[in-house]
């Protein structure tokens, strides 16, 4: 799922998509992303910003060309991306991840995870699943592991100064069941014991996703946990 900034992109009313026969619609208010050619799956679209899904048949390595396309006018064209096998983006409100506790409950200061239980994170750029997964579709019931799974580490600096932060670990990397294609959860399990890291308060953890085999990092997000 990537996000397009601009003007004239839209109606001056941002409009959200809804599904159309269980998918997701490639035109909304009078617009297009025509990507290789092909019309993208919409998800919202503006005057200053649409937001859409990528195809999977995208090939590593290449740089597509991004169109949009508004009320029949073309706009400028975008070319200038490469594709990347995995480059995930973790959702996150002023930092803190969009996560599950254990329980199905959200994550929070005043719900945080425990230690030593499994979180559930929400993000996208994932890559292809196994089975394949179809942009603007609503992901099924079951799992759909990623062809590439993550690691989830632990990041920033020890405050002791000498033990290294952990790698977690990951439980099921995969589509969401039923969200759309294109989101990606990570179930990641906690240490028994929270390490303490430099720069966050306590009941706090750094979390990134790493992507494989490149080893780039996501964005850097924080979840609550309990005080030991």
């Amino acid at each position: 799922m990537i996000t397009i900034f601009g003007a004239g992109l839209g109606p001056s009313t941002g409009i959200g998509f809804q599904l159309v026969n269980g998918q997701v619609p490639t035109s909304l208010g009078g617009t297009q992303v025509m990507v290789n050619g092909q019309p993208a799956p919409l998800l919202y679209s503006s005057f200053g910003q649409v937001n859409l899904i990528l195809p999977y048949s995208l090939a590593v390595g290449t740089k597509p060309t991004i169109e949009v396309v508004s009320n029949g006018t073309r706009l400028n064209t975008l070319s200038s991306s490469t594709v990347q096998a995995a480059d995930i983006t973790i959702f996150q409100t002023n930092g803190a991840a969009a996560a599950l506790n254990q329980d199905g409950t959200v994550n929070s200061p005043k719900n945080p995870a425990q230690p030593g239980t499994t979180v559930v994170l929400f993000g996208t750029g994932g890559g292809q699943t196994s089975p394949p997964s179809v942009e603007g579709d609503v992901t099924p019931p079951g799992l759909r592991p990623l062809v590439i799974t993550p690691k989830v580490v632990v990041l920033g600096n020890p405050e002791s100064g000498s033990t290294p932060l952990p790698y977690l670990n990951v439980q099921y990397a995969g589509a969401a069941p039923t969200l759309l294609s294109g989101v990606t959860q990570i179930n990641t399990t906690l240490p028994d014991t929270i390490p303490a890291v430099y720069g966050y308060p306590a009941g706090t953890l750094p979390l990134a996703a790493v992507n494989e085999p490149s080893g780039s990092l996501s964005n850097i997000v924080t979840i609550s946990v309990a005080s030991q």
